[in-house]
């Protein structure tokens, strides 16, 4: 049986164009980038991978050391927001694009899967840098059903549906969690400690009692859910209001119909990512 969601999505074509072009748009972009980012980085540069498409990480010279854990895992480059001296940068910008190749027979084409703009802060010398919040547009995916025996569709979605593409994403509360965790367990280890020396049953209960906070786990919960949320930059709400059906979301996830969209995407969002910063 054939999913309507699918189904409802075949009007998300993917973009797709060739190798050629993707190289193009790539010189146009760090272009504009180079343009918007702080001298401080000296030369901007994508370090490009090639297997099954392209992919694209932006990178300077001034700061080639410079790398950092994504939360969702994965080590990236960075570079500077903003112009600051070299001893006072702190806040960082990951950018990285990827195309992949084209699953149709015999097609040399590349297509669109996403963009990622992701600002960190942290001191240039130290090697822990909070990730605070991201910006992504993600293409459509792919997928190939059979509609009958022996006859095949592809058929276009966005992952997580009912999401806004574009959208923004908040992360700051990972770092967080991360240290609330660690403290946990540094009193977890102390408790006992002192309760090997000391017989200190009643201390070693009420630590761990402590720990076990309801409040304290609902506002965890709570965090990890709007670390989770995609929060719609592109949406029409106030002209085609949504009723939540995840099969029609076409007033809030959008797909770029070609590179001067993904172009304009990028360097609008970062402008607005530095002016909003620097309020």
């Amino acid at each position: 049986m054939v999913d309507n969601r699918l189904l409802n999505q075949r009007e998300h074509a993917p973009l797709r164009i060739q190798r050629g072009g993707v190289e193009t748009h790539l010189t146009i972009l760090l272009a504009e980038l180079s343009r918007v980012l702080p001298r401080i980085g000296g030369i901007y540069k994508f370090e490009t991978a090639t297997p099954q498409g392209v992919s694209a990480n932006l990178l300077c010279d001034k700061f080639r050391d410079q790398n950092v854990t994504r939360e969702r895992g994965g080590n990236v480059s960075i570079v500077p927001l903003f112009e600051t001296t070299l001893d006072d940068t702190r806040y960082w910008l990951s950018l990285h694009q990827s195309w992949r190749d084209d699953p149709q027979p015999r097609s040399r084409q590349l297509v669109y899967r996403t963009t990622s703009l992701t600002v960190f802060f942290g001191r240039a010398e130290s090697e822990e840098k909070v990730q605070l919040f991201r910006a992504e547009w993600v293409g459509v995916g792919a997928q190939r059903i059979e509609v009958s025996r022996g006859r095949f569709e592809e058929i276009y979605t966005f992952e997580a549906p009912g999401a806004g593409h574009p959208h923004w994403q908040y992360d700051a509360y990972q770092a967080r969690a991360h240290q609330i965790e660690e403290s946990r367990q540094r009193l977890k280890e102390t408790s006992r400690v002192l309760n090997d020396i000391y017989d200190t049953k009643d201390l070693d209960e009420d630590i761990v009692k402590s720990l076990s906070d309801v409040d304290a786990a609902e506002h965890n919960t709570c965090m990890q859910r709007i670390t989770r949320m995609h929060f719609a930059s592109r949406a029409d709400w106030a002209a085609s209001p949504w009723d939540g059906d995840d099969t029609a979301t076409y007033s809030h996830a959008r797909f770029p119909i070609d590179t001067s969209e993904i172009l304009n995407w990028v360097i609008s969002t970062l402008i607005y990512i530095q002016r909003e910063l620097n309020r």
